[in-house]
């Protein structure tokens, strides 16, 4: 499984319904990618915990610096 490549954008609909869809290119997307998005996004609490674990033992400088900002930008903080 493959997911697709970001940037992503999410449109919004009544009733509390969201799609998730390619910022630059409206299209309905494979299943397969679909079943690959799902993966990610339901692992991505996961994933977020884990960096935020590994940046106190990042290797330099330069490394926490791109650990913290990818962890900035999974909060919404950027």
């Amino acid at each position: 499984m493959k997911h697709t490549k970001g940037p992503w954008k999410i449109e919004t609909y009544a009733g509390g319904f969201f799609k998730i869809i390619k910022e630059r290119n409206k299209y309905e997307l494979p299943t397969q990618c679909q079943a690959a998005n799902v993966a990610l996004i339901e692992s991505a609490p996961e994933m977020l915990e884990a960096l935020e674990i590994l940046v106190a033992h990042a290797p330099n400088a330069e490394a926490e610096k791109q650990f913290r900002q990818i962890i900035a930008k999974a909060k919404g903080e950027t």
